[in-house]
């Protein structure tokens, strides 16, 4: 069996003792966009393991590296309306349908002004409620006709 020179053995044991080596820390703004938007997912879904804070960092993390990401937005939406927060709700789920053109699948844009309309008959915010039910009907093809209109 052959032993290390106890040059070679300090050089690799000094550091560890010492903190001289160190791992640099990961770039958030290296994991891509997505990874971080399915982890927040992840994070907040029904469970035990549901954890609503590291979701909001997540969705967060999103939307620092792809600014124009209405799913990321629906999502930090959605929790703040789990949470009862309505007024930090309406921002996201409004923001979410500014960006609506970018939407991974484009019928997301309908579920999302649904549930929008939910949390406004939720807190009976009334007139909101029928003004975001209209705005569906007036948007989606299917209920508006062919030319668009009623």
């Amino acid at each position: 069996m052959r032993v290390a020179p106890p040059s070679v053995a300090l050089l690799i044991v000094f550091p560890l003792l010492f903190g001289t080596f160190s791992i640099p820390a990961q770039d958030e703004t290296a994991v891509p966009a997505w990874i971080s938007f399915e982890r927040a997912e992840e994070a907040s879904r029904e469970g035990p393991d549901r954890d609503y804070a590291e979701a909001l960092r997540l969705y967060s993390q999103a939307l620092a590296v792809q600014p124009l990401y209405p799913e990321a937005h629906a999502g930090i939406a959605r929790l703040y309306r789990t949470e009862g927060d309505v007024a930090m709700a309406r921002r996201h789920y409004e923001r979410a349908l500014e960006q609506s053109r970018a939407f991974q699948i484009p019928d997301e844009e309908y579920a999302l002004r649904i549930e929008l309309a939910e949390m406004y008959f939720q807190t009976g915010a009334t007139e909101d409620y029928r003004n975001a039910l209209q705005r569906v009907i007036n948007r989606d093809p299917v209920f508006a006709g062919i030319d668009g209109s009623l």
